[in-house]
């Protein structure tokens, strides 16, 4: 159990793996009844890196996008901890740019970056895009606000 976003939360987290025990893994729908098609390919594939899912977006016959979301950055960078306690300290906002340059992936036609927490889009907006020298477009991801008046996502988004 950690604390993430101020509220306790049991279950397994990719910060106590290793890359090798997470290749381990196979992909499963996680809301099946949500979407029953998708639920046919569970554990065919593994779990790929963003690295990998750059190039195959690459590498299609025609051009297709990424639409990232940076989960928890705040928690990733400041506030997470290890299990041994240690503090996790990843700038994933940085990283994620960081791959998409090396990976020359970096069209604001094919790249859309979001996130729930506006701080690192700020981020990204004021220090990380301008020093990578790249400009992409970025959403500001908001939760259920109103329950009757969302989508049943539960979820939207505004773009920056």
């Amino acid at each position: 159990t950690k604390s993430i976003d101020g509220r306790d939360v049991t279950g397994w987290f990719s910060e106590d793996f290793t890359l090798a025990e997470i290749r381990t893994l196979r992909a499963r729908e996680s809301n099946p009844t949500v979407r029953p098609g998708i639920a046919a390919y569970d554990g065919r594939y593994g779990v790929p890196t963003f690295d990998e899912v750059l190039a195959l977006a690459a590498a299609a016959p025609r051009p297709v996008g990424v639409y990232p979301e940076t989960k928890h950055p705040t928690y990733f960078r400041r506030e997470g901890r290890r299990l041994d306690g240690t503090p996790i300290g990843l700038d994933i906002s940085q990283m994620l740019i960081d791959a998409l340059v090396a990976a020359r992936f970096t069209d604001p036609a094919r790249v859309s970056i979001q996130s729930f927490e506006i701080e690192n889009l700020i981020d990204l907006k004021r220090r990380i895009l301008p020093a990578a020298g790249i400009e992409v477009p970025l959403v500001q991801l908001f939760g259920d606000l109103e329950a009757r008046v969302l989508p049943p996502s539960g979820a939207f988004s505004v773009p920056w």
